[in-house]
């Protein structure tokens, strides 16, 4: 079976893989318990013997090699391990040695644990899975309320592509907004196209004469936007148009 030296505490912890009740799993000796703890090895015998009912699952034997030759060894599961530490933090013993006692119980649910395909089904990579989930949770609940507290403080006041800029700030990345245009921009544009001198005026006109424009808000053809006018504090509305209601002004204005 394979071997390998874990760090604990300063020391290197040897985890060996034996198969427990039909299947492989990571387990330790009492031999290394006890040292990694530093309890003398008939304490340890002594409440596994004591309890065998609750070990005798949790516990199993495993073929090794030593200077003497290769001997049978008994072994402890990872439920195992959590099971005697649970004893002996339930015994007379020094906070010293139960702070010990904690942290050997945390490095046994991270490394020890069941071997399935070759990957070591631990308790940490779970832990580690819920803790990504839960942060995870978190950070959209709070992008989330970002937005609501956005769209309820400025939504009366902004239009939708005025508020998506705020709302890329909370999400930590770009959305692609739907270009727009002033009818200022519109007349310059088709008086280049069209060779003519088109007009402001002559854009909203039509526009109106279309039914493109809307009161508040916006539709497929046009938004509502709030501005500052030039030269002065006063907020004014403005009309911007999407490239759905330029292409409609372009085909009145042509035909």
């Amino acid at each position: 079976m394979k071997t390998q030296l874990i760090p604990f505490s300063g020391q290197q912890v040897q985890v060996n893989e034996a198969e427990v009740n039909g299947k492989i799993q990571r387990v330790i000796t009492f031999r290394e318990i006890s040292s990694a703890l530093g309890l003398d090895i008939r304490v340890i015998r002594r409440i596994v013997a004591k309890d065998k009912d609750l070990f005798e699952p949790l516990k199993g034997v495993t073929k090794m090699s030593t200077p003497g030759g290769e001997q049978y060894t008994s072994v402890l599961t990872r439920d195992g391990v959590v099971a005697l530490l649970v004893k002996l933090s339930a015994g007379h013993v020094a906070q010293a040695k139960r702070d010990i006692i904690i942290g050997f119980q945390r490095w046994a649910i991270e490394t020890l644990g069941e071997v399935m395909d070759g990957t070591y089904k631990d308790a940490y990579m779970l832990r580690l899975q819920l803790e990504i989930d839960r942060l995870r949770l978190e950070g959209d609940i709070q992008v989330k309320a970002g937005i609501i507290r956005v769209v309820e403080k400025y939504g009366d006041r902004l239009s939708g592509s005025e508020l998506i800029p705020l709302v890329s700030g909370i999400l930590g990345k770009d959305i692609p907004v739907e270009r727009t245009y002033s009818a200022t921009e519109i007349a310059e544009i088709l008086s280049h196209e069209t060779g003519r001198k088109v007009s402001a005026i002559k854009i909203g006109r039509l526009a109106k004469e279309l039914g493109l424009r809307v009161d508040d808000g916006e539709n497929e053809y046009t938004l509502i936007t709030v501005t500052k006018a030039a030269h002065t504090d006063k907020v004014v509305q403005q009309v911007k148009y999407k490239k759905a209601g330029v292409d409609l002004i372009r085909q009145a204005l042509v035909n």
